[in-house]
């Protein structure tokens, strides 16, 4: 019988792939650069690349992470220490070069040091250390050239003034109204509403049920005296005046009419309608299963009147195998259901023999 390869075996045939793969060159010799790609040579004169991972960010957007610009700074830097935010009024003013200038005038009204300034050129943002202040305009550390456009934007603190609070209010909440009164509309135009007293136009108290839920459904009353009707069909509904009850019975006539035969009859066929007696096995009709009794010494030790799926062990070899086989009678004869087989591993040396080859 061929031998199989055990752990060991397994282990010892893959270093040995390993061994001749390692006198394989694998070093590299030359690694070179273009751009974000590298491209690494080994010493066998093959190749292969990889690439370096881009640290280039942007600026955050509601919709992706990122940097943090400048104005977004400024906004966090709004926030006071009890959560407050302070006023700001946001200034703008732009600049069109005509020629190769460094100095430009920032061109925001009353410009003054307390304001906080933010320059960008076409539209690119610059650092602190990309220009300076001097009293109302701006130098650059660069000169820029004709058509480029500079944009300035200062935050001025401001005091909040009573139209600031005023443009803070909710659109079409009046003012005035007194305690219990609530909103409603005045008219069919948005936003004309008015303060109107709680129950204007009913009673306080309708006694009555104003929804009524069943399962997961929930009935709205449509008028103040609107009735609920229950029907059942094939139920029986008793109504409880005296603790605002119904309930819902079924008795077995019920079940009949609902079901249009007997449900005692019914017990004798399945979901399907299929008959039960003539569709599935009783444990009865089940036989010739196998069954084992146990251990003989030999053959011959076998039972001579043994019943059909009768199973036994032959301790010794026989003409239905080696020691350990197993025999079925099978009505006629006895049956080998097979034998007790010794399974060896593959050695190094056979290994190594087929390596070699």
């Amino acid at each position: 019988m061929p031998s199989y390869l055990d752990e060991n075996g397994t282990l010892y045939f893959w270093q040995k792939i390993k061994n001749i793969f390692s006198t394989k060159a694998q070093t590299v010799s030359n690694i070179t650069r273009s751009g974000l790609t590298f491209t690494a040579t080994r010493a066998d004169a093959t190749t292969f690349t990889f690439d370096q991972q881009d640290t280039t960010y942007s600026n955050a957007t509601t919709n992706s992470a990122g940097l943090m610009s400048p104005s977004d700074k400024a906004k966090v830097d709004a926030i006071t220490n009890d959560g407050t935010i302070a006023w700001y009024r946001k200034l703008e003013s732009t600049y069109t070069a005509t020629g190769s200038v460094t100095t430009i005038p920032i061109g925001i009204q009353d410009f003054g040091t307390a304001d906080m300034l933010f320059v960008d050129i076409n539209g690119l943002d610059l650092t602190p250390d990309e220009y300076t202040i001097s009293g109302t305009n701006v130098v650059l550390a660069n000169a820029i050239s004709s058509g480029n456009v500079v944009h300035f934007v200062a935050l001025r603190a401001v005091t909040a003034t009573t139209e600031d609070i005023d443009d803070l209010k909710g659109e079409g909440v009046p003012a005035g109204g007194t305690a219990g009164q609530v909103l409603a509309k005045a008219s069919g135009t948005d936003y004309d509403t008015e303060w109107v007293n709680q129950g204007s136009g009913g009673d306080s108290n309708q006694n009555a049920f104003s929804y009524v839920k069943v399962g997961n459904t929930t009935v709205a009353a449509d008028t103040t005296t609107d009735t609920l009707e229950l029907v059942g069909s094939n139920v029986t509904l008793t109504p409880d005046a005296s603790n605002d009850a119904v309930t819902i019975g079924v008795t077995a006539s019920d079940v009949t009419t609902a079901l249009g035969n007997n449900p005692v009859a019914r017990a004798t066929a399945d979901a399907a309608g299929a008959n039960i007696a003539d569709t599935y096995a009783k444990k009865t009709d089940i036989a010739g299963m196998y069954s084992y009794k146990g251990s003989v010494a030999s053959a011959s030790s076998l039972p001579g009147s043994p019943s059909v799926g009768d199973v036994y062990n032959i301790e010794t070899a026989s003409a239905y195998g080696a020691a350990g086989a197993n025999v079925a009678w099978n009505g006629s004869s006895w049956d080998s259901l097979g034998e007790i087989f010794t399974i060896t591993s593959i050695t190094n040396a056979e290994i190594d023999v087929i390596v070699a080859s």
